[in-house]
């Protein structure tokens, strides 16, 4: 007969202490509304890797350093939610999958060099909760839901991209970037990745944050911004143009950067640009059209390499600061100017002397001008001269497209036209670029 193996006092003490600690450890993972750091093995430190998300699987470390041994997740109950952060092990992308529907308050990829995706079910946010990304890609594959009245912080760390590719259903109105240092990208995979959304607030510091609507058309959605707070509105897809059927309201102070990067795409914005002292730049590499109408106050920059384009049914308003020798708002840069909308010219008329000429498009923007371009100045409008190429007068305003000078003063004989606008009779001051 086998003898029957025995154990010292001090193992079976020993024994008694690891399970005591073990139902310890259990009963505080269990307490909701704590942080819960992903970590798959309760090897010493954070253990990143692949897994399953459910009610069941031991994988969350109740110590960001992964000193507590791991447990199952707490479902907690509203308002007393727990958080759920990802990252902080091994480099590497890794997918983790959700078993069942997850109540989060809180979710964040933190410091480190871990790529984790979400897939599968979906994800109810709590009310004071969202999504953010310290490092690297984020990306949220999973059906995101959230409650009445929620502001959710999407936010992305400087150089980090959180993407959105749920079938989502968000509340009305969506912070991105709501905290310091945050100038990364906040990318749609999914059409209606920002469903249920009708405002996002560019909730930026000073460098500013991205908002890559990636080849989509959204519509019903505006944009607002804080004063001072610069943002970015792009589309990097390669393979479609895209739209912002919404209103955007730019801030005091602040500048708004919007263009597609793929060659040969375009970023239209067909709604409302307005602003008190908003600045409006097209992205450098870009195409950017504007096709609604823009009432902004502030400068429009066309970058190096960039495209900008006023389609038939676009307007722009310029605030001229004529007598004062300054401008309100100017079109400058160096990129290409595609004019099919309309110029309409504000400023008081008392400010302008005969012979005087006001600037507002720089001479080093290369434009184009299409057939429906229109240039109204107060109550007139300027329509083509007979007889006299690239002329347009009315309302004793010229207006000439070969040489880009705009002036107050009499109509010539179209004989003596161009020589009259080339000479020093009408300042040149005032400039649309003229073709290159």
């Amino acid at each position: 007969m086998k003898p029957e193996k025995t154990y010292p006092a001090s193992r079976a003490l020993a024994s008694g202490l690891l399970a005591f600690a073990a139902i310890a450890t259990s009963m505080s993972i269990n307490a909701a509304n704590v942080p819960l750091y992903w970590d798959t093995d309760s090897a010493p430190g954070i253990q990143s890797g692949n897994g399953t998300w459910n009610t069941s699987n031991t994988n969350w470390s109740t110590a960001s350093d992964g000193s507590s041994v791991p447990g199952p997740w707490v479902v907690g109950s509203s308002g007393n939610r727990s958080n759920a952060y990802f990252g902080g092990g091994a480099a590497g992308d890794y997918t983790v999958t959700l078993g069942f529907d997850a109540v989060v308050n809180f979710i964040q990829q933190t410091a480190g060099t871990s790529n984790y995706t979400l897939t599968g079910r979906q994800i109810t946010l709590g009310n004071a909760g969202g999504l953010r990304v310290n490092s690297g890609v984020f990306v949220v594959e999973s059906t995101l839901i959230a409650g009445a009245n929620l502001n959710m912080n999407l936010s992305a760390a400087t150089g980090t991209t959180l993407v959105l590719a749920g079938d989502n259903t968000l509340s009305t109105t969506v912070q991105i970037g709501n905290g310091s240092n945050l100038d990364g990208t906040v990318k749609l995979a999914n059409a209606n990745a920002l469903g249920g959304v009708s405002t996002v607030n560019m909730n930026t510091n000073s460098s500013g944050q991205t908002l890559d609507i990636n080849g989509y058309t959204l519509n019903g959605k505006n944009i607002t911004s804080a004063s001072g707070k610069n943002f970015r509105l792009i589309s990097s897809s390669t393979t479609s143009d895209a739209e912002w059927a919404g209103n955007i309201s730019i801030g005091a102070g602040t500048t708004l950067t919007a263009g597609a990067t793929g060659a040969g795409k375009t970023l239209e914005i067909s709604g409302e640009i307005s602003g008190a002292t908003g600045n409006l730049t097209t992205l450098a590499n870009s195409h950017l059209i504007l096709s609604g109408t823009s009432t902004y106050s502030g400068a429009t920059t066309i970058a190096a390499g960039s495209t900008f384009e006023l389609a038939a049914t676009g307007f722009i308003l310029f605030n001229l600061n004529a007598g004062k020798d300054g401008i309100v708002n100017v079109m400058t840069g160096t990129g290409t100017a595609i004019l099919d909308g309309t110029f309409t010219l504000s400023f008081n008329l008392a400010d302008v002397a005969e012979g005087a000429s006001l600037a507002f498009l720089a001479s080093d923007i290369s434009a184009t001008y299409g057939s429906s371009f229109t240039l109204r100045a107060l109550d007139a409008t300027l329509t083509k001269v007979a007889g006299a190429q690239n002329l347009w007068a009315g309302g004793g305003w010229i207006y000439d497209m070969g040489t880009g000078v705009f002036s107050r003063g009499v109509i010539p004989e179209p004989a003596t036209t161009i020589a009259l606008l080339g000479g020093a009779a009408i300042l040149a001051a005032s400039v649309l670029r003229r073709r290159k």
